[in-house]
């Protein structure tokens, strides 16, 4: 194998000489065909390809598993949300939710040099439900606070997350916040695939903050049973990332062997 390991090297300068063009370097079939390599013996090619296909299945079957868990957990937001309750109100969100609507500050203040504070513009600025921004602004205008939830308004319209630490948003989202988070966090999942119907615009299409204060849902009066929900529901979003992670594990796992092995 450490024979192999070390081939790998040779192969890309005999690839590289047998490469052609200026601009946009071509390898062509029929040099590829002549190249000659050193592989394992069949016995080792079969080993590492045993190897390989273990971890394909072992994140087939990671993913499989994270796509039921979502689907489970999007039944249970229907289940929770859209069942007519005698113990429940409607009421407008802008009734018990307080809406900060971005605005992005002067382009000229951003950086990467971790000045200021970061910048939370969109969807880009956003993975697995939780803020990761790219950029800082040093002349931030709209800060919200560590736990908000926040809510993309501009296409695509209607992603959720939390803020993981106190962050300026741009004019593509806006802050949300309650007097129970974590139960109002529940709700905008729930109502994720909703704003779509409301989204106004044609390329770049957005929401304003009258859209959303003025969409009516039913919640419960008693706020013991509004925290109930919300701890229950969190902590299978818990789970979820958690076996997100796995799968993140395995797949790196993979991949940093295919390097070893092949690059």
């Amino acid at each position: 194998m450490t024979e192999y390991l070390n081939s790998s090297a040779r192969a890309r300068k005999k690839l590289s000489v047998l490469a052609v063009g200026t601009s946009q370097v071509v390898l062509s079939f029929e040099a590829l065909k002549s190249a000659k390599f050193d592989l394992p013996c069949k016995e080792e090619q079969d080993k590492i390809a045993s190897l390989l296909e273990c971890l394909n299945e072992r994140i087939d079957l990671q993913r499989s598993f994270v796509d039921a868990l979502k689907k489970y957990k999007r039944g249970l937001l229907n289940l929770v949300f859209s069942s007519k309750k005698s113990s429940w109100t409607k009421k407008r969100i802008g009734e018990f939710c307080n809406i900060t609507m971005g605005q992005s500050p002067d382009s000229s203040s951003y950086n990467s040099d971790c000045v200021g504070v970061p910048l939370v513009q969109g969807n880009a600025d956003i993975t697995d439900g939780v803020t990761t921004p790219l950029r800082y602004t040093s002349q931030p205008t709209k800060v919200c606070k560590k736990g908000s939830i926040l809510l993309s308004v501009r296409a695509p319209v209607g992603t959720v997350c939390i803020a993981d630490r106190e962050v300026c948003l741009g004019r593509g989202v806006c802050a949300i916040n309650s007097e129970n988070n974590a139960f109002v966090r529940q709700l905008f999942l729930y109502l994720e695939p909703s704003w779509k119907t409301i989204e106004q615009g044609g390329t770049f299409t957005a929401i304003s903050r009258n859209d959303i204060a003025n969409v009516e849902v039913i919640i419960p009066n008693d706020a013991a049973e509004q925290k109930r929900i919300g701890e229950h529901l969190g902590l299978i979003d818990l789970h979820i990332s958690q076996e997100v992670r796995m799968l993140q594990s395995i797949m790196s796992t993979k991949l940093g062997l295919m390097q070893q092995l092949f690059i």
